[in-house]
Formats: structure tokens, sequence, C-alpha cells
């Protein structure tokens, strides 16, 4: 296994992530302080989906067709969960904040933690902030919600499983939506 380009893998998507978290949430908080109803936050939480998932799409496509043409060489051994564990390691950090504001929650870390939760987490803020209210404490919000906000931390995992497959089966969406004259 190549340690040295996973890391590098790693690091790359962190360092997309942390970008999109600067870039999502002051866009959010420029257009909440103009509109603030629960289509424009949907809108808004769906632009920020599609462009964290044009951020993290490209290198996991690129290393999955990279991994096929070495495991067809015989350099490696395939593995399909590779573009899924590379997610979760990039994501740790944001992962994290989910376990401690479920252990917030819980009452056994600060409550406190629910205001830096949304904030660390601002690819989210516009799904957070229509479904955790700001002005309970997370010892009042139901936990569906709590669970709901945590399950979304793991979107950018599934999204680095289906890059990296959709990579490694060498398949183009390019190639699928144009049509193509045949000669």
């Amino acid at each position: 296994m190549r340690t040295n380009s996973n890391k590098t893998v790693i690091i790359s998507l962190l360092l997309r992530l942390i970008c999109m978290t600067f870039v999502c949430f002051l866009t959010s908080t420029f257009v909440f302080s103009s509109f603030s109803s629960q289509p424009i936050r949907a809108f808004l939480h769906i632009a920020c989906i599609i462009v964290t998932i044009g951020l993290i799409y490209p290198p996991l496509h690129h290393l999955g067709g990279v991994d096929r043409n070495l495991a067809d060489a015989g350099q490696i051994k395939s593995n399909m969960l590779k573009g899924l564990y590379l997610g979760l390691a990039a994501n740790s950090p944001f992962i994290l904040t989910g376990v401690l504001l479920i252990l917030s929650k819980l009452g056994l870390f600060t409550t406190e933690f629910y205001g830096i939760y949304k904030l660390i987490n601002a690819i989210y803020y516009a799904f957070n902030s229509s479904i955790l209210p700001t002005d309970d404490t997370i010892l009042t919000v139901g936990w569906l919600p709590v669970l709901a906000s945590v399950g979304m931390l793991f979107l950018v995992p599934i999204i680095t499983m289906f890059a990296y497959i959709i990579g490694y089966y060498r398949f183009l969406y390019k190639e699928a939506v144009f049509y193509k004259k045949k000669a």
C-alpha cells in the first residue's frame, strides 16, 4: 500500500474540507443576514453540498483510476473501500465534533459545545440551522435532530467511497451524459 500517497490524499481532502467550511460559513452568514426563510436555507445547503462534492470528487476519482492501473499490473491489491477509508480519515476531525455533540447531549461534555459544533461543521450550517434551534441548549434539543446532524457528517466519506469506485471502474459521467455520434 502506498502510504505516502494516501497521506497526501487525506491532507488534500482535509484542506479542501476546511476551505469549504470557511466558504460555506461566510456564504451562510451573508445570506442569513438578508434572508432567513426555509427555502433559502434548503437551497444554500444543497449549493454547499454540490460545491463540496465538486471539490472532493476529482482527486478520489483519479486515485481510483490510478489504483485500477496498478491493480491490473499486479502491483497492489484492489480494495473497493479505500475511498471510504480515506474519506473517514480526512473527515475525522468533523466526525469527532459529532461524537462530542452526542456526549454533550448525554451531559458528559460541556453544553456550550452546541454553538461551536455549528461553526466547525459550517458545510452543513444551513441544515443545522434549520433542524437545531439556536435558542435552546443541547440538552433541550431532541435526539432526532442531533442524530440527523451527526449523520450528515458521514456524507463526505460516502461521496469519497463512490468517487473512488467510479474512478476504479473508469466510468466517466461526461460520456454518459453527452451524446456522441457513432462513426
